[in-house]
């Protein structure tokens, strides 16, 4: 439920759903004034600390997740943790230093950070010379027919 603070007077709230296309928002009206206050959750303040990742939200909630959700900022120094910048007006966060970003929606639906496949694929390299490689695929040869 939106909440405004800090500003008296009657207001009118109008709920409706019937826009696609619309993002999620509450139009608001009081006397010749009409806004529409977005019901995106939004961060407004981020805290990296050992364990968790912990999001405070502009409509008051806290959320919090492992930091073991994020590979990158669990291998991170608490200084590059700490280096953060919002993204948008609070839709994610970006750690420049090591790379990540992380979604209010990812934390909130529990998407965590997979750590990407470092094995290369069967047959994509090969050895050409002693200690050197090849970055082309060995293509698998047919059998010569020795009797004609």
């Amino acid at each position: 439920m939106p909440r405004i603070s800090g500003i008296p007077g009657p207001y009118r709230f109008f709920f409706t759903s019937f826009d696609c296309n619309e993002p999620p928002h509450v139009p608001v009206e009081r006397e010749d004034m009409n806004t529409a206050a977005s019901n995106d959750p939004r961060i407004q303040e981020v805290r990296v600390t050992e364990e968790e990742i912990i999001a405070h939200l502009v409509d008051g909630r806290v959320i919090s997740v492992p930091l073991a959700w994020s590979w990158r900022l669990s291998e991170a120094t608490p200084a590059q943790r700490a280096r953060f910048r919002l993204i948008g007006t609070g839709q994610g966060v970006h750690w420049p230093d090591v790379d990540e970003d992380l979604s209010v929606e990812g934390m909130l639906h529990g998407v965590l950070a997979r750590r990407p496949n470092t094995r290369p694929a069967s047959g994509i390299s090969r050895t050409v010379r002693h200690g050197e490689t090849s970055s082309k695929r060995v293509q698998p040869t047919r059998k010569k027919n020795l009797h004609g």
